[in-house]
C-alpha cells in the first residue's frame, strides 16, 4: 500500500544564501540599554544640554527630553552629588535600585 502521508516541505534558502528560517530573537533585560530591549543608551554628545535637578524634576513629557533617562541630563558634578556615585556605578546597579534612587531624587 502506498504511503499517502504528506511530508512537510523543506524551507527554500532565502536570496543571498541565508536560511529561510527566522533566527532566534536575542534575550533582553528590561530597562538595560540594548538593541534587543528597545532601550537606547544615552550618549551625551559634546555640548548637549544639561539641566539642574530642580529643572528636571519640573519637566514633563512635553519638554522634549527622554523622561525615562532624566538623570542623563545632569552635569557630572551634580550627578555625583545627587546620587552619591559616578554614572558608571549608577548604570551598573539593578533597574529597581536605579528607579528607587531616581524616585528619591525626584527624577522618576
Amino acid at each position: 500500500m502506498p504511503n499517502l502521508r504528506a511530508t512537510p516541505a523543506k524551507p527554500k534558502p532565502a536570496a543571498g544564501g541565508g536560511s529561510a528560517t527566522p533566527s532566534a530573537t536575542p534575550s533582553a533585560t528590561p530597562g538595560v540599554p540594548s538593541e534587543a530591549s528597545g532601550v537606547a543608551p544615552v550618549d551625551k554628545p559634546a555640548g548637549s544640554a544639561t539641566f539642574s535637578r530642580a529643572e528636571l524634576a519640573a519637566m514633563d513629557s512635553t519638554s522634549g527630553i527622554d523622561m525615562e533617562r532624566k538623570e542623563s541630563y545632569l552635569a557630572d558634578g551634580e550627578f555625583a552629588e545627587v546620587f552619591g556615585m559616578e554614572r558608571g556605578a549608577f548604570e551598573s546597579m539593578p533597574l529597581w535600585k536605579r528607579q528607587a534612587a531616581k524616585k528619591k531624587a525626584g527624577l522618576f
